[in-house]
């Protein structure tokens, strides 16, 4: 009598939404990102390993429930934002605001789209420019779980300045647009804002698309 042995199948665990967008973007952080920003964001890659997302059982999270965000599938924005027109933003400006204007369209910052400050001891520059920048500091991406996600995602993002004593006269206005296609994508643009002591700085941020 002859015995033929079959082997069963094990279907391997599919990877997450979450997995797949950190690969993607460990893979573009190496080609932008400053070597203490890709510290941080591989830092920030190690934490969410441990953590993942909160559950209710959790009290902070009691009354919120993230499962719909972790099942969903949501993937990284598309590394080549989509092109607007300076009349595509106009739209979203504040009526009667003189403001600085920052754009991110899906996540890239636009320097086209975008009006930089010329006043002394004010500066905004691109996070990917800026060498020796304190990113991370506050140390939340270390305990909260979306934020350690946000930071292992890290993209593009802009260093908004203010020397000490120096009243920024004129506010910032940072306008974030998602297009159609950056639909159902992950967007995490980081603002990062050092006023120095005695020093005072606006900042408004809004979200359309």
């Amino acid at each position: 009598m002859s015995v033929i042995a079959r082997k069963s199948a094990v279907s391997e665990p599919r990877p997450s939404w979450t997995d797949i967008a950190i690969q993607s973007a460990s893979e573009r952080q190496g080609g932008g990102l400053s070597a203490s920003a890709l510290q941080l964001a591989e830092e920030a890659r190690a934490v969410w390993a441990k953590v993942l997302f909160p559950t209710t059982r959790l009290e902070e999270w009691k009354y919120t429930n993230p499962e719909a965000i972790a099942g969903s599938a949501f993937a990284l924005a598309p590394a080549s934002p989509a092109l607007l027109s300076e009349e595509d933003i106009s739209r979203f400006e504040i009526p009667g605001l003189k403001a600085h204007r920052i754009v991110f369209v899906d996540g890239g910052f636009s320097a086209a789209l975008s009006s930089l400050p010329a006043q002394k001891g004010v500066a905004c520059e691109r996070i990917q420019s800026k060498q020796s920048l304190p990113l991370g500091s506050l140390g939340a991406h270390k305990t909260e779980a979306f934020a350690a996600l946000a930071t292992a995602l890290m993209g593009d993002g802009v260093a908004i300045t203010v020397a000490p004593n120096i009243d920024a006269e004129v506010p910032f206005h940072i306008i974030n647009v998602t297009t159609k296609a950056g639909a159902q994508s992950v967007i995490t643009p980081r603002v990062f804002v050092d006023a120095g002591q005695s020093a005072r700085v606006t900042v408004i941020e809004s979200h359309v698309s």
